[in-house]
């Protein structure tokens, strides 16, 4: 399997250590997203790291999709969720709090403020309520 990511980009950090407490191994592909390859678009349209690529060429982006798959293709490798259905959910829900609050868009590269009105962080050219405000 090939992983496509960034060396700075914490999204991609997260896909690595997600393979690694799973023991999967991986050929990295640093990807400089900012360059738009035509290659990797082929891959990503969106163009964003990280995206997993399987044996069987199945393009597989972003950081929560490739800890889904990596729950859903070994489940018999150690897993990254508990095996406890109570414990799941409560994995999930600290996941749903959290997202976003350690990890800025998906969008690595790109300028990021934070909503004055809501703290969220969001990508420069998204306005909220008019133009976005530096800080």
């Amino acid at each position: 399997m090939l992983l496509f990511h960034g060396a700075f980009c914490p999204h991609s950090r997260f896909a690595r250590l997600a393979l690694a407490e799973c023991g999967i191994a991986v050929d990295l592909v640093e990807e400089r997203s900012w360059e738009r390859r035509a290659d990797f678009l082929r891959i990503n349209p969106e163009g964003e790291t990280p995206v997993l690529v399987t044996q069987a060429g199945l393009a597989v982006p972003g950081p929560e999709v490739i800890a889904s798959y990596l729950e859903d293709a070994f489940p018999d490798e150690r897993g990254l969720m508990p095996r406890d259905l109570a414990a799941r959910v409560e994995v999930r829900r600290l996941m749903r709090d959290r997202a976003g609050a350690e990890l800025p868009p998906q969008r690595c590269g790109s300028p990021v403020l934070v909503c004055p009105e809501h703290g969220r962080h969001t990508a420069a050219r998204v306005t909220h309520r008019g133009a976005p405000r530096p800080r």
